[in-house]
């Protein structure tokens, strides 16, 4: 997931993901559908997140840092599969989470600065 995020916040406002890329990126997840995760309850899980009073967050920045980015998923792993029964635990919940939507289901593959430059960079 951190992958994820880091290419995220490459194209979003770095060193943050803003709303409307973190929308995009759960629908290239395709964890929004219309009976266990609506878009509206993307939007409030990312309200929710983004609204808390952590000292270390700066005033009126409303975007994912990068712990939030792995709050939001927990949010909607619990929202998506505890909530609805499909899960007895929480972790099982974020486990179903990442096996149905994270493995295969987004086209970015990641990879560290080495394969980069082995395989982009110096070929």
């Amino acid at each position: 997931m951190l992958d994820h995020f880091f290419y995220m916040t490459g194209h979003s406002n770095y060193p943050q993901v803003s709303w409307m890329d973190f929308s995009a990126f759960c629908q290239q997840l395709h964890l929004i559908d219309e009976t266990t995760l609506t878009l509206n309850d993307i939007d409030l899980l990312y309200i929710s997140t983004t609204s808390s009073k952590a000292p270390e967050k700066p005033q009126g920045m409303n975007n994912l840092c990068r712990y939030e980015f792995f709050e939001i998923f927990v949010r909607a792993a619990k929202v998506k599969y505890l909530e609805r029964g499909r899960a007895s635990t929480i972790d099982e919940a974020v486990k179903m989470l990442i096996n149905n939507h994270f493995k295969g289901n987004y086209k970015y593959k990641p990879q560290g600065g080495k394969t980069f430059r082995e395989e982009v960079i110096w070929q």
